[in-house]
């Protein structure tokens, strides 16, 4: 039984110690090394679509998601 608490409470720790998701508008000096930084406020929005060009007679499509 202590075994098997002591399992459940280190996978519980592992788990609970993630870094946490900064917004993607987060100063880059206060971004700790190795963190997720994630579009949270939907900032990027209005650059998603397609988006086409021609440049010395090629199409160039550019499709964002």
């Amino acid at each position: 039984m202590k075994k098997l608490l002591s399992i459940l409470l280190m996978s519980f720790l592992i788990v609970s110690s993630r870094g946490q998701t900064l917004p993607i508008n987060t100063i880059l000096r206060n971004i700790p090394q190795g963190s997720y930084v994630k579009d949270l406020n939907h900032e990027l929005d209005p650059y998603i679509g397609i988006y086409k060009s021609n440049f010395e007679g090629n199409e160039i499509t550019l499709y964002i998601t």
